[in-house]
């Protein structure tokens, strides 16, 4: 009798599918002590196994290369909301809003921490890695730019548009 890939008896493939977790998709370390006490012909056993281990497999792939072109199609809207947002934050003047029941846009303020020269930070505003190498600690550095001036840094203030 030959096995298509989607064809084994009917209680391994019930065990399986019992002993599946449906969030994890994880096995029952128990299912696998269950299976072994199945009875029925060992070499249909691992046939029907290495069946449902190719459909697994074929399933993972065919999913993953959905995945794949749902993140292509993401990145896509992505671009254009943000050319978009970029059109819009050009047309409408800073501290300007803008409603309807609809939709909301608005300006707010923000401060940002701006590195203007790395080499003349203080080390006790670098981070202290090994791997990589160590960079500019901006929590730190905006908690003293709050009080004193930081060579090599600067509190920018900003304007960030939302689109409610």
């Amino acid at each position: 009798m030959a096995l298509k890939l989607w064809e084994m008896d009917e209680r391994l493939e019930a065990m399986i599918y019992e002993a599946t977790d449906r969030e994890t998709g994880e096995i029952d370390e128990q299912a696998l002590f269950d299976i072994d006490a199945l009875e029925m012909d060992k070499e249909l056993k691992i046939l029907g196994l290495a069946g449902y281990i190719k459909g697994e497999r074929s399933e993972a792939d065919a999913v993953q290369l959905q995945a794949d072109a749902l993140a292509e199609r993401a990145k896509g809207h992505k671009r254009r909301a943000e050319k978009l947002q970029a059109y819009v934050e050009r047309h409408l003047p800073q501290g300007q809003s803008v409603r309807d029941d609809r939709h909301w846009l608005k300006w707010t303020k923000s401060s940002a921490v701006e590195i203007t020269d790395e080499s003349k930070l203080p080390s006790e505003f670098m981070t202290d890695p090994v791997t990589p190498a160590p960079r500019p600690d901006k929590i730190k550095l905006r908690q003293a730019l709050k009080t004193e001036a930081v060579p090599g840094a600067e509190m920018v203030q900003r304007q960030k548009l939302h689109v409610k």
